[in-house]
């Protein structure tokens, strides 16, 4: 399967130091099985990612660089060799990554031990998926299988297209939602018909009860 398109996902998750003398970072990057906030500027939409899913993920991976703002030229460390590690628990996937030090890796980890870098993000290609449609016509967005590209420790929610345009792959901002067929929405709405007219005909039932 040739995956040639990349969604970013942010997560206002802590990140958190844990060592004294090594530039040792750990948190969640995403939590498995809730609901995203909307998410889409064209559609709106709420996506979840199922359990086992990213443990999936990872044993399909080569390498996972952990970067700084999505930037490929600012790893701050990588599977490659061993300083970050990246699991699926119960609650979701956790990394703990040992930063290189080099100049952004050492401004980076301050930021972070500073608190003023909180975010964690991840770049992801959809592999399986189910859509729904929810009664406020908002769409439901439940993945099951992806490719894992990288994460990274993000600033702000909003990303430079630009910092990351020397990849291979096409970073994507919107996700096209399937439509449903037409021969789906015509059985959805004689469905609501027949309720509504099972209701009316029980509160009639109901007013003939009553009428003396």
């Amino acid at each position: 399967m040739t995956i040639n398109k990349m969604e970013l996902r942010v997560n206002e998750l802590q990140l958190n130091t844990i060592a004294k003398d090594k530039m040792v970072v750990s948190g969640y990057v995403n939590k498995t099985n809730q609901w995203s906030q909307p998410l889409g500027t064209r559609n709106k939409f709420v996506e979840r990612i199922l359990p086992g899913t990213f443990k999936r993920a990872l044993q399909r991976a080569t390498e996972i660089q952990f970067l700084a703002e999505h930037d490929n030229n600012k790893i701050l460390s990588s599977t490659k060799n061993g300083k970050l590690t990246l699991r699926e628990d119960d609650k979701g996937l956790f990394m703990e990554a040992e930063i290189t030090p080099t100049s952004w890796g050492e401004d980076y980890y301050n930021l972070i031990k500073d608190g003023i870098i909180t975010n964690m993000s991840f770049g992801m290609a959809v592999r399986g998926q189910k859509w729904e449609k929810r009664n406020d016509g908002i769409s439901e967005r439940t993945i099951n299988e992806l490719d894992l590209f990288e994460v990274s420790a993000v600033k702000n929610p909003a990303y430079v297209q630009s910092s990351i345009q020397a990849r291979s792959i096409d970073v994507i901002e919107d996700v096209d939602i399937p439509e449903e067929k037409a021969e789906q929405r015509e059985l959805m709405l004689q469905e609501q018909i027949k309720i509504k007219k099972a209701n009316l005909n029980k509160l009639k039932m109901v007013l003939d009860v009553k009428d003396p």
